[in-house]
């Protein structure tokens, strides 16, 4: 009997008992429980050892979707790990945070004795994983059990704070402001702080709280020596840019570290249109070279970027010139849409 529960139904090897946790039809589990074992010493041991293909087990089914009977059936009768890994070392309790007001179950899993400073393959703690969904009321309760839970960095070096700023939670990042140390100019191993990956995404709203509660730098550099404006223009977030250069005075003809380019620079590579008439139209200098002697249209044209380069040449009126190595933009022109928005052009002409 205990194998009709246990065998697989379908490509991913779900079983009757494991559908039956993941819908939270407790009738059927219950059912299904003792049939699987004599007892439930024996259930429990079968049952947490049984697993689809995604290496979920009955509580991993139950955690993730909301199944709080289920839950407290796995862990007070079965006496199931609250700490069982799945495929990837994910936890109930992380899976648990995939849910937005899942908080019975985040709670039963907390009350259980759940280990809040594990991580899974990419050094997410379910912390980290609460941050990026915005469950704020996940976050007070990990936060009561373990004051200094959100002191965790990811494989990459991101913290909670990076996570929520780059996903928009407004309300999770002024939790986290309010009641944790995060040092907020703190780089991952990009050296991407909060506030970038806020303005890189278009969330203006958690820049705003990054720099008014937690005095976030908008001259912050990373690794390549990029600032948020650079990264803003590089993404084409327009409202980024508007609000770094009109609301936090930043010039709109910042260069990076190293290699002096400026946003024109970093828009043109990424073909971001938009973004290129709005630095232009504030002025922005769309003739500059970098540290190698490149203009934004020789970035534009090493990228490949037909619509940068047309835009530049026709609506900036922008004269190719040299590089430092001798190099016209035009000569780095190899696909025919590019060629032609340069042999097309009335402003082409060398200045040497």
């Amino acid at each position: 009997m205990a194998d009709h529960w246990l065998d697989p139904v379908n490509k991913l090897n779900d079983s009757q008992v494991l559908l039956a946790a993941r819908t939270g039809n407790v009738d059927q589990f219950e059912k299904a429980i003792s049939e699987i074992g004599s007892d439930f010493a024996s259930a429990g041991a079968t049952l947490s050892k049984h697993s689809n293909r995604l290496g979920k087990t009955v509580l991993h089914e139950a955690a993730q979707n909301g199944r709080a009977r289920i839950v407290e059936i796995c862990l007070s009768q079965l006496g199931m790990d609250p700490d069982g890994i799945k495929q990837g070392d994910w936890t109930p309790l992380m899976l648990a945070c995939t849910k937005l007001n899942n908080n019975t179950i985040v709670q039963q899993l907390i009350d259980s004795g759940a280990n809040l400073n594990l991580k899974n393959k990419d050094g997410w703690t379910a912390f980290h994983v609460a941050c990026r969904e915005g469950d704020h009321h996940a976050l007070e309760q990990m936060l009561a059990k373990q004051a200094t839970i959100w002191n965790s960095t990811s494989k990459n070096g991101r913290t909670p704070l990076h996570t929520g700023a780059m996903f928009g939670r407004l309300a999770a990042v002024q939790l986290l402001l309010s009641k944790c140390q995060f040092p907020v100019d703190q780089g991952d191993s990009c050296g991407s702080t909060p506030l970038m990956d806020a303005l890189r995404c278009g969330h203006i709203d958690v820049a705003k709280i990054l720099i008014d509660l937690g005095k976030a730098d908008v001259f912050a550099r990373d690794s390549l020596g990029r600032s948020p404006l650079h990264l803003a223009a590089q993404a084409g977030q327009t409202t980024s840019l508007d609000f770094l250069i009109n609301v936090c005075g930043v010039s709109v003809n910042l260069l990076t570290e190293g290699t002096r380019q400026s946003a024109v620079h970093h828009a043109a590579k990424e073909g971001h249109v938009e973004a290129l008439r709005q630095l232009c139209n504030l002025g922005a200098g769309c003739q500059s070279p970098d540290s190698r002697g490149r203009t934004p249209l020789h970035l534009a044209a090493i990228a490949q970027q037909a619509d940068s380069v047309q835009f530049l040449l026709n609506e900036c009126s922008v004269v190719d010139s040299i590089d430092l190595a001798g190099n016209l933009a035009a000569s780095f022109a190899t696909k025919c849409p590019v060629i032609s928005a340069f042999s097309s052009s009335s402003t082409i002409k060398q200045s040497i």
